[in-house]
């Protein structure tokens, strides 16, 4: 994985997601972090050697993800989220890694959300 960070340094970068506020740094992972942890999956898809990005109407690309629901798995929500994001089935998957994440706020972005 350490070739991981030298090709993508920008990705391990603190950075701050207004939108929470939320301060957020990618680190590289060999198991998932606690269930009770997880709040958001993302996935980037592949079939083959081809990677699937979503095209939003302005054009801009991103992966499919989103908020785990209300008792929700990290698996459940990947497969919902590829499913409702891509009309696909996820067959099997590799972790990569995770955000970790500190919010700012002064509440929960959601009650059943870790905060």
């Amino acid at each position: 994985m350490d070739d991981f960070e030298q090709k993508y340094p920008h990705l391990f970068n603190e950075v701050l997601w207004e939108w929470g506020p939320i301060r957020a740094r990618f680190v590289l992972l060999d198991q998932l972090p606690p269930e009770n942890k997880i709040s958001n999956i993302n996935l980037v898809p592949r079939v083959g050697n081809e990677w699937l990005l979503l095209q939003h109407e302005n054009g801009n690309l991103d992966i499919a993800g989103g908020t785990l629901e209300p008792g929700e798995t990290y698996m459940q929500a990947l497969k919902r989220e590829m499913l409702e994001e891509a009309g696909a089935e996820i067959l099997s998957f590799h972790l990569i890694g995770a955000w970790h994440c500190f919010s700012l706020a002064e509440k929960p972005y959601r009650p059943h959300l870790p905060f």
